[in-house]
């Protein structure tokens, strides 16, 4: 029977943060570029195009986060004490973090129970302490003689299912940045996809090499804008990667800059589009689109996160020489309960010329190996999957030699690539290293790029810089400098964070509502120089016509 669980406590204080977008800040929120060769021929040809989408700055009127936490304190072997301490260690980082804006409940899952040990409650000083004390109290549960039964699989089930009517239940959504985060060491979670609607982000940790990363993954790609991360409870330094990955999750849910956004990708009379790719998200279908109209729908953006749609296009021939625009990108979102649609068109264009030798752009070469490199690896898990080694191995050999091809230099993107390749061809020497982590790795590798959202792989140089923002290098930082004084006494909490920026350069926050305002205003002086030159000019014409007569 479902519960509905509507004790979420009220935002009584807010510390200074609204989440209250205005009217005028709603605007500019986004960037959109568009990347393309410059130049093409007469004749008709194809050609790449790279939308590219960044989250803006943020300010005092960021979104509340509302998080769910669901924690596996399993006792089923000897390595579950330490996985339990590296569980209470990133959770103090988390709450630690948050601010009076935002919200926390805690979960805790067996393999026999689900426990809500407390609901949604204001991060105030003394919430933070009273959770942090829980947290501190946990204890494991000794299930290691026990089997699975029916009663056992409903039970880690539930476990998700109380997470999503927490959030469901809530009696104040307006505003709010809802999420799950499920660690799972020692559970094996049943999940059925099919019938289980996920309505939430759901980030997923895998914490040590005893646990279903299959499902796991699963549930994380099923929900919109989650991830699937790894952590080795063996690594070192001792703050573990578990409590990194927590940060670099937490660091996007507390500054989400706009929620469901939508751009809407259309062609022109000179173009046909062939194929959008923007990994998991191009893979949705629209009812509005057809031939000549792609919708690529990405949920939330964190403020200065990327978003890449690469654009395949045919170039219908032309007679003569002429600039053409060959691609229009209009967009959407919300903040809260405010939406914005931009209906003016950004237009990618062309010159066509009789003579052309221009190659691609550079941004657009790097985006292709990295889709080229993601279909590898996907690949390369169904080969391993079917104990195919040898031959995932070489796939993935012949990829790292792709991209010595791409650019004639070294790229620091490229080179993270060939890194995962690294792993995964290491991890892939027998069926007990992909077993033991490899498949886990790969699964966690793939997940990120095809949401283009980092997720942890257990090591913090395999995570492509491409998808980390600033903020989320900077909490790292701050995790490996804090626990090397094995205190969190003065640790910053995101209000400190924005603050230090906001004193950095006070009109960051504004910039991008202030940019979008100026050029539309440039835009409303240039039609109107338009039709002042054309009224001139109607009117000189008319003048000389008065005269000859």
């Amino acid at each position: 029977m479902a519960t509905n669980y509507a004790d979420d406590e009220q935002i009584n204080e807010s510390g200074g943060y609204s989440g209250d977008v205005s009217e005028i800040t709603k605007a500019g929120r986004i960037r959109v570029t568009t990347i393309n060769r410059k130049e093409a021929p007469l004749a008709e040809t194809n050609l790449k195009a790279l939308v590219e989408v960044t989250g803006a700055e943020i300010g005092r009127d960021r979104l509340g986060a509302d998080i769910v936490t669901v924690l596996d304190v399993t006792d089923m072997d000897d390595d579950s004490l330490q996985k339990l301490n590296q569980i209470k260690i990133a959770m103090k980082f988390l709450i630690n973090k948050l601010s009076p804006i935002d919200r926390l409940s805690v979960i805790t899952v067996s393999r026999a129970s689900t426990t809500r040990n407390s609901p949604l409650l204001q991060m105030t000083e003394s919430s933070k302490r009273k959770v942090e004390n829980l947290v501190n109290d946990l204890k494991l549960v000794d299930e290691s003689n026990n089997s699975f039964n029916e009663t056992t699989d409903g039970a880690q089930n539930c476990s998700l299912q109380t997470a999503l009517q927490v959030l469901n239940g809530r009696t104040l959504k307006a505003g709010r940045v809802p999420a799950i985060m499920l660690v799972i060491c020692n559970c094996e979670p049943k999940f059925d996809a099919e019938n289980t609607d996920i309505n939430v982000p759901v980030y997923t940790f895998g914490l040590g090499p005893k646990y279903d990363e299959k499902v796991l993954n699963e549930i994380s790609m099923k929900s919109m804008g989650g991830t699937f991360s790894i952590a080795d409870v063996q690594n070192k330094p001792t703050y573990s990667n578990l409590s990194a990955a927590f940060l670099q999750c937490l660091a996007g849910l507390l500054t989400v800059v706009v929620q469901d956004l939508k751009l809407i990708i259309k062609s022109t009379v000179n173009s046909k589009i062939h194929k959008v790719s923007a990994g998991k998200y191009s893979k949705l279908k629209n009812e509005d689109d057809d031939m000549d109209t792609k919708t690529v729908s990405f949920a939330n953006l964190y403020c200065k996160e990327k978003r890449r749609v690469m654009v395949d296009l045919q170039l219908e021939p032309v007679d003569s020489e002429e600039v053409e625009d060959v691609l229009e990108i209009t967009y959407s979102y919300k903040i809260g309960d405010i939406s914005f649609e931009e209906r003016t068109p950004l237009c990618a264009t062309i010159k066509r010329t009789k003579t052309t030798f221009e190659q691609e752009a550079e941004e657009v070469t790097i985006e292709a190996a990295r889709l080229r490199t993601v279909e590898v690896i996907e690949k390369a898990i169904q080969l391993a999957d079917n104990g195919e080694f040898d031959e995932a191995q070489d796939i993935i050999v012949e990829a790292q030699n792709k991209l010595e091809d791409d650019v004639d230099e070294p790229k620091e993107s490229l080179e993270i690539l060939k890194y995962e390749l690294y792993k995964l061809i290491q991890f892939m020497q027998s069926k007990e290293t992909y077993k033991s982590f490899g498949h886990a790795f790969a699964l966690a590798s793939h997940t990120s790029h095809d949401s283009q959202r980092v997720a942890a792989r257990g090591d913090l140089k395999s995570n492509p810089p491409m998808f980390t923002t600033p903020l989320m290098d900077k909490f790292v930082k701050q995790l490996i400098a804090f626990d090397k004084n094995n205190s969190m006494v003065g640790l910053p909490s995101i209000v400190d964070d924005l603050e230090q920026e906001i004193a950095n350069n006070p009109i960051a926050a504004f910039a991008g509502a202030l940019s979008f305002h100026v050029e539309k205003l440039i835009q409303t002086l240039k039609i109107m120089q338009d039709k002042v030159n054309i009224f001139h000019q109607v009117g000189v014409e008319g003048f000389k016509s008065s005269v000859s007569r």
